[in-house]
């Protein structure tokens, strides 16, 4: 089960889901404040680039299939990204469902060996 933010959203459409879950933006407001939107065939660049099994739109349902099996066996992401020696507000963990229930201990160990601890 994973735990999600309230009000975070489901993408309906399996490439941008995909690309959700390797962490790719889908936009940026460029300076100006003009809106720029990813296109489909530089989502597929960018996952493929990241190791994701996709070539074509084809590719997507499979990869999603693996990427979603292989987001289930972990509990957090690898890496979390803290700028200026801040912790992100929130890092999504993800538990199996009798686990979910109760409280949850968080450790994390940062990159000098600072462990942080959380309940």
């Amino acid at each position: 089960m994973t735990r999600r933010a309230r009000g975070a959203r489901t993408d309906p459409d399996p490439l941008l889901r995909l690309a959700r879950m390797h962490g790719i933006q889908l936009s940026y407001t460029r300076v100006g404040g003009r809106r720029v939107t990813a296109t489909r065939q530089a989502l597929l660049a960018a996952l493929h680039a990241l190791g994701a099994p996709v070539e074509a739109m084809g590719d997507v349902p499979d990869a999603l299939r693996e990427r979603s099996q292989e987001l289930s066996r972990s509990v957090v992401e690898p890496v979390t990204l803290a700028w200026d020696g801040r912790l992100p507000d929130a890092v999504e963990v993800r538990l199996p469902e009798g686990l979910a229930r109760g409280p949850v201990e968080v450790s994390l160990e940062v990159e000098d060996g600072e462990v942080m601890r959380w309940a």
